[in-house]
């Protein structure tokens, strides 16, 4: 049961099934992909025989041999030793961190906890550390199913622990873990946002961690770890006036150890959370498959190559990114909005990053109309007019949506406002903030990776949040730091509900204008990337050395 990396893909040379510590030379020549395979057992060749018969969809495992100290059987058992010590760590810092009401320093803490245990264990187990992302791989057929269950019971047993172990620490006075919803609203809005966000959390993963695409064997991206850990950040900010928000049903049902040994009563909370992240799983494995048809070919599946799509599919592919990304800026940005909390920056550069990781291959990653049209003036070759036309309606619609969604779950609409200041003001703010997102988003989205051994693309998401994270805290007292057609009419539209209408005019020509502004300075900074007429490029992985330009 050694085929626990996602995407199918086996241990890499010198990963931690290749050789352990201590291994003889020639287990480590065999395991390194040497000439003289070595010959498997019994127990392999009769896993292989009930692999093929089960239809397993991916790279069949390599062998192993017993080494003076590890043993095929203990190095089988690392990765469910793995999922149960990484999930363990996470679900134990979340309960530690907990407060009654959301503290910024617990989320942060919370986010970069995750970070860390995805990239320590991603190359032991895949770091799933969370049941419901070990449920999408199985539905996109990324996992068999004897070590998917394995990897679910593991993550419990290690939620199960944290929760003991929380206890200890502080005994009877562990504090009641209060999970559900905040004074205002109810159990169908807590769903609502759960939902919306496990799915989100599972999406990211399987489009930056699975994606035979987007991290192929030979070339692995850098991102995947922060990408994931940013999610938490982004959802457990936006719904702070909702409910807790856990999207890892191994938490929940730390939480419920918790309340049990505390109060001695079985509460329906945490079993709730349970539920919620199971449907998140699903929803976001639907997503994936909406986005990326191409990772579900048998034979992209079975060798690890690029996935074999159609123009039609790609076509396909590009609405849908550009519409799930932008119905989940419009949802974040609103959400975090009527908590009127000083950390939506951190919130919206964490939900940027993440989703630009995930969808820059397939879409370009904008979800931003003043992106959009900066990008399609650039004449990069990335973005056509007619698409770029496409692109915007899509993205209306899907504020529209996230609009009406919003509405619904939160109870707080009239402490969503457009800003205060004067209107020269605003003018100047919105247009010079999104001049800064579109420059960064031709600079790095729409250009290849520098020359290095990678072609993975690891700064554009984090370098577009970033924008994002710096508007945010400059601009939100001026101009309500908006940057984005879309969002600005989802505000109108929420003020004109609540009897206040408020124009979003000012905040929708000037975020044009900012975008064709971009491209201006994007032409003035970059002229190697053009060339002749029509401002085709000459080769889009041409480079100009820093020495040469200075000298």
């Amino acid at each position: 049961d050694t085929e626990t990396l996602q995407g199918g893909q086996p241990p890499p040379p010198g990963g931690p099934h290749s050789m352990a510590h201590g291994a003889t030379p020639s287990a480590a020549g065999a395991a390194s992909g040497r000439s003289s395979s070595p010959r498997r057992t019994g127990d392999q060749e009769a896993d292989l025989r009930d692999a093929e018969g089960a239809g397993y969809q991916g790279p069949l495992p390599l062998p192993h041999e017993d080494g003076p100290i590890f043993t095929s059987f203990k190095q089988e058992l690392a990765p469910f030793a793995a999922e149960a010590v990484g999930t363990f760590i996470i679900t134990l810092t979340f309960l530690i961190n907990y407060r009654e009401g959301v503290k910024a320093q617990g989320v942060i803490s919370n986010t970069f906890m995750i970070m860390a245990m995805k990239f320590t264990f991603d190359t032991v187990s895949g770091a799933n550390l969370n049941p419901s992302i070990t449920i999408s791989l199985l539905l996109s057929g990324r996992l068999r199913f004897r070590v998917g269950v394995k990897m679910i019971v593991a993550q419990i047993l290690g939620a199960v622990c944290a929760g003991s172990v929380r206890f200890s620490i502080s005994g009877e006075h562990t504090p009641y873990i209060n999970i559900g919803p905040k004074v205002g609203h109810n159990w169908g809005q807590v769903a609502f946002v759960e939902i919306l966000y496990t799915s989100l959390i599972v999406f990211v993963f399987l489009n930056t961690a699975a994606s035979t695409r987007n991290n192929p064997r030979d070339d692995r991206n850098g991102f995947f770890g922060m990408a994931i850990g940013f999610v938490y950040m982004a959802g457990a900010f936006a719904g702070a006036r909702v409910c807790h928000i856990l999207l890892n049903s191994a938490i929940a049902v730390g939480v419920t150890i918790v309340d049990f040994r505390s109060t001695g009563v079985m509460r329906l909370a945490g079993w709730g959370y349970l539920m919620h992240d199971i449907i998140g799983a699903f929803l976001g494995t639907w997503l994936y498959r909406l986005v990326r048809p191409g990772e579900f070919d048998p034979v992209a599946q079975i060798d690890g190559s690029e996935p074999r799509e159609t123009r039609s599919h790609k076509a396909a592919s590009r609405v849908c990114a550009e519409f799930i990304g932008t119905f989940y800026v419009v949802l974040t940005k609103t959400l975090n909005r009527t908590s009127n909390s000083y950390s939506e920056p951190w919130s919206m550069m964490a939900l940027m990053t993440s989703l630009v990781c995930s969808l820059r291959d397939v879409s370009g990653g904008y979800f931003n109309p003043a992106v959009t049209v900066s990008v399609a003036l650039s004449r990069r070759g990335v973005l056509d007019v007619p698409t770029a036309v496409w692109d915007v309606i899509i993205q209306l619609f899907a504020g529209a949506m996230a609009t009406g969604l919003v509405a619904g779950i939160s109870r707080h609409v009239a402490d969503i406002r457009l800003g205060d200041a004067p209107e020269g003001a605003v003018a100047f703010v919105e247009m010079a903030f999104t001049c800064l997102t579109c420059y960064v988003a031709l600079a790095t989205v729409t250009t290849m990776a520098t020359a290095s051994k990678t072609q993975q693309n690891n700064i554009a998401g984090l370098a577009y949040g970033a924008c994002h994270m710096v508007s945010g805290v400059a601009a939100k007292d001026i101009s309500g730091s908006i940057l984005n057609p879309v969002v600005a009419l989802a505000f109108s539209t929420l003020n004109a509900v609540d009897g206040n209408h408020e124009s979003c005019m000012t905040y929708i020509v000037w975020e044009l204008v900012g975008g064709v502004l971009a491209t201006c300075i994007f032409f003035l900074t970059h002229p190697h990337l053009y060339a002749g007429r029509g401002g085709k490029d000459i080769d889009v992985d041409s480079r100009v050395p820093v020495l040469e330009l200075a000298a």
